[in-house]
């Protein structure tokens, strides 16, 4: 009796994270994502490569926080309508909408983690960055973290329709729900985190050995004044730092490319976390093939937190290059028209510094 007492708050608390709170969140990230967009249309100073992949990440975004809505929102608030409940609950719409979510989930995960190769690789070979990270081959890694998702994630599909079609053997919906919860308990979450915390941290170390290799060049001592005003080297030049006049700013640069990176990992790790518990609870449920109980229970309760974190996660992202980027709160400042509604001093800052690109723009 208490059990199901347990289990119909469970389903109450599902309701309010998924519908009344996720509800707001997922189209608040619609519009957020579509901003960036449009945002990202508008820079004209970052490479095509990174706007490309950025693009990619704001389109997914928008598809993924789409998804969720119909699956949960849209279903928890008509789910009383028989009608309505019959088709969003038939194997193939279930199986197909639980697919596409889970998909665009993995590739927005690993589209971050590609992100975070990017920013090693500028900074590991500022040189031949250009050349190395082309259009083209930027292109050729979304299409296969794309393809890649899409294959991966079939079980899911399976899952999704064999949870609702009675006719098929059990024995299918266990084995399809257990790769479903390994799926998401390595590829999914663990895998991609683990990922970002080592090229974060291999980031940041290249990032402070260039603060002190610079510090070494820039001795007073060892640098005569008449060669101050000598150009950049070529690294220095590639890498979007100032010259050796310009040492206070290269330096609050380099410690804001931290600030930045150390922000994204930061993130991404806070809103990923419940769902990496939860996964791994889902495994061992799946895996022992528990249907009722306190774990159970526990279970179904960590689903919609980490869902909720997966939907921040998706929201997030404009807010993070918004608080970092100062040429993007230019750019967002211009396209909204806030310069027209008291935005006009914070327009003139940001166009006083949008004259150098740096990396962390």
């Amino acid at each position: 009796m208490e059990l199901r007492k347990a289990e119909g708050v469970v389903d109450v608390f599902k309701t309010v994270m998924l519908v009344y709170i996720g509800g707001p969140i997922t189209v608040v990230g619609i519009i957020t994502s579509i901003l960036s967009l449009l945002m990202f249309k508008r820079d004209t100073a970052t490479s095509a490569s990174t706007r490309l992949l950025l693009s990619a990440i704001a389109v997914v975004d928008i598809l993924f926080l789409a998804c969720c809505f119909i699956f949960w929102t849209i279903r928890g608030i008509f789910g009383e309508s028989p009608a309505f409940a019959a088709f969003m609950d038939s194997p193939f719409v279930y199986g197909f909408l639980f697919y596409v979510c889970n998909v665009f989930e993995m590739v927005r995960n690993w589209l971050i983690v590609v992100l975070a190769v990017e920013r090693l690789l500028f900074f590991m070979k500022p040189l031949e960055f250009k050349s190395i990270w082309c259009l083209s081959r930027v292109r050729g890694i979304i299409i296969a973290v794309i393809l890649l998702s899409l294959l991966v994630r079939l079980p899911v599909l399976l899952f999704g329709i064999a949870k609702h079609d009675s006719h098929l053997d059990q024995g299918v919906t266990r084995t399809t729900r257990l790769i479903h919860a390994l799926t998401d308990c390595l590829v999914l979450t663990t895998l991609p985190v683990t990922v970002m915390i080592v090229l974060s941290t291999l980031t940041t170390a290249r990032v402070r050995a260039m603060i002190e290799m610079k510090r070494q060049v820039r001795k007073p001592s060892e640098t005569p004044k008449e060669e101050k005003k000598e150009a950049p080297t070529a690294a220095t030049a590639a890498s979007g730092c100032p010259s050796s006049g310009d040492k206070p700013n290269a330096q609050q640069k380099h410690h804001r490319i931290i600030k930045i990176l150390h922000t994204v990992l930061i993130t991404f790790i806070i809103f990923c976390s419940p769902a990496v518990l939860t996964t791994s609870v889902h495994a061992y449920v799946a895996f022992h093939n528990i249907t009722s109980g306190p774990v159970e229970l526990a279970s179904k309760i960590l689903s919609p937190i980490s869902n909720a974190g997966s939907l921040l996660n998706s929201t997030s992202n404009f807010f993070v290059y918004i608080i970092q980027s100062r040429r993007y709160q230019r750019i967002i400042v211009e396209m909204l028209a806030l310069d027209r509604c008291g935005f006009k001093k914070l327009l003139k800052v940001t166009n006083k510094l949008s004259g150098s690109t740096n990396a962390s723009d």
